[in-house]
């Protein structure tokens, strides 16, 4: 966030803070209530629903803020399945942490073991241990201080951002690329990092490349569609109560 909206957050009264407190706590409850039972989505339901939804975007959009609301209807959430909703919750109350009084979770950061190996970490092989040590330093450095704290809230800015498609599947899968692009002491450093999200506030890395060293376009579409098998790959695993364990063990920290 910059340093306008910073500005904006801290001149808010705190009559503002607790109305839009106040806002998102009551359209969690209603968002919990139909998550637990679909069928009660009727008029009310969704009167309510967007008379809180437009209340919160006229405040939270002046600030630089994504609205709470999942969408403009209820009816998307109605039909979207929640198997992790407390952990849904979590991640779409993090950008709003300050207003709704604590600090926002930190977003946990591990690596993608290819079959549960220990051995085989796509993201260290196929990248990491390709880059020079600037390249790698600026690359910690943006994991730690910008993805492992405001996570996929970057994804209102297309200049940290791009959703990728993956080839097959319906709904269409995707895969999120990270982007980086930094002076370091001797070069400009722009790299490319794939992920995917999972439950417990998790970043799961998955793959990466040097843009700098090879800056095209076909490149990009090659290596996201690498990165959409490593996701396919992940989610196999996670699908799998005997593998899924061993596909989040490796924490980016402790690499």
């Amino acid at each position: 966030m910059d340093d306008l909206h910073r500005q904006r957050r801290r001149d808010l009264t705190e009559e503002e803070r607790e109305t839009i407190r106040d806002l998102i706590i009551e359209q969690t409850r209603l968002l919990t209530t139909i998550a637990g039972d679909p069928t009660l989505v009727d008029d009310q339901a969704e009167r309510e629903y967007r008379e809180r939804h437009n209340a919160l975007s006229s405040r939270l959009i002046p600030l630089g803020l994504r609205c709470f609301c999942v969408s403009g209807s209820i009816v998307p959430w109605q039909y979207s399945p929640h198997p992790e909703l407390e952990t849904e919750f979590n991640l779409m109350q993090a950008p709003f942490a300050e207003i709704l009084g604590g600090p926002g979770p930190r977003w946990r950061l591990v690596l993608y073991r290819r079959d549960g190996d220990p051995d085989d970490l796509p993201f260290l092989a196929d990248f990491v241990e390709s880059l020079g040590e600037e390249a790698f330093d600026v690359l910690d450095s943006s994991l730690e201080r910008e993805l492992e704290v405001h996570g996929t809230d970057l994804m209102a800015n297309d200049r940290k951002m791009h959703v990728f498609e993956c080839r097959g599947g319906h709904p269409t899968p995707s895969v999120i690329m990270y982007k980086i692009e930094e002076g370091a002491p001797s070069v400009r450093v722009v790299l490319r990092v794939f992920f995917e999200t999972a439950p417990g506030h998790t970043i799961v890395l998955l793959h990466g490349y040097n843009k700098g060293a090879a800056d095209s376009d076909r490149r990009e579409r090659r290596e996201a569609n690498v990165a959409c098998r490593y996701r396919r790959e992940l989610l196999e695993q996670l699908d799998d109560p005997t593998r899924h364990d061993a596909a989040l063990a490796s924490a980016w920290s402790q690499s």
